[in-house]
């Protein structure tokens, strides 16, 4: 069983309440403070070759040569198939996405927080109304240990992917992960979103370069993974008023089956969680 320490009364306007070890610059602030250490990202081939990729028919089984295939790249909408050197498997590069489930248990906190009407939280729905909400926070990571890059490219190229947040000024990409709290049944009691302001190269797992992908080029290269704080807005369930038990809290990578990857079956993780009584007052770590 997983137990929560219940943080802190916060107000929206204070700073981060839970602490979080994460160092992520993908924060959905009203800034961005990401720097670019990308000196090619306008390239999705991310190989130490200058060759341009040559355009392909994928119908045509003899469009490339024998070590190379004709590929789609994941998964900038739009993108034209391209002669691919073959993965190590023999087929098309492809990003395998995983949920970093040590991460997301060991993040996993309680926090009663304040909310303004004008707070983006509030406009954008990631809590239920103004007041006092009780926060279940949790931090995202998302490794990308597959074959190829996840490309997503320039927000405001893709308005079918990524949609404009007029409150906090800049863009989400729409559906990267789901949220659930669910009880015994199966039956979801809570649902959220991540609000991605960027997908991108915020921490290596097994690379040793330079991270590609910022916000102003997203994606997720091989061997590094895309994190979101549990301090971050909207990296929460808001669970205000659910009643004390045992439930399971899932994070669905993709949940809507947008991206291609070489294995979606490990999109998924779920712990167990604990929540107390709501009308219990919030009580300070000590």
């Amino acid at each position: 069983m997983l137990l929560l320490l219940l943080a802190c009364h916060t107000d929206a306007a204070d700073s981060p309440g839970p602490a979080d070890a994460d160092t992520d610059t993908d924060a959905d602030s009203d800034s961005d403070t990401d720097t670019d250490t990308d000196t090619d990202s306008g390239d999705t081939d991310t190989s130490d070759t200058d060759t341009a990729p040559v355009p392909c028919d994928p119908g045509d089984p003899d469009a490339c040569g024998g070590d190379e295939a004709c590929c789609t790249p994941c998964c900038e909408e739009g993108a034209a198939a391209v002669c691919t050197p073959l993965d190590a498997f023999g087929g098309c590069p492809l990003p395998d996405l995983s949920v970093d489930a040590g991460r997301f248990e060991g993040s996993l906190l309680l926090e009663d927080k304040t909310f303004e009407e004008t707070d983006c939280a509030v406009v954008e729905g990631c809590v239920l109304g103004p007041g006092v909400r009780r926060l279940l926070r949790f931090t995202t990571s998302t490794p990308n240990l597959g074959t190829g890059d996840l490309y997503l490219g320039r927000p405001e190229d893709h308005p079918d992917q990524f949609a404009w947040s007029e409150c906090h000024q800049h863009y989400h990409y729409e559906g990267y992960a789901g949220y659930a709290l669910l009880d015994s049944s199966g039956a979801a009691v809570v649902t959220g979103r991540k609000q991605a302001f960027c997908l991108m190269d915020s921490e290596p797992v097994t690379a040793t370069g330079l991270p590609v992908y910022d916000c102003g080029n997203q994606g997720i290269s091989v061997g590094w993974a895309d994190n979101y704080g549990a301090s971050l807005d909207c990296q929460w369930l808001d669970v205000t008023g659910v009643a004390a038990g045992d439930y399971t809290m899932q994070i669905t990578i993709d949940p809507e089956g947008q991206l291609r990857e070489v294995n979606a079956g490990n999109n998924s993780v779920a712990v167990t969680v604990s929540l107390p009584d709501p009308a219990e007052p919030p009580v300070c770590a000590p």
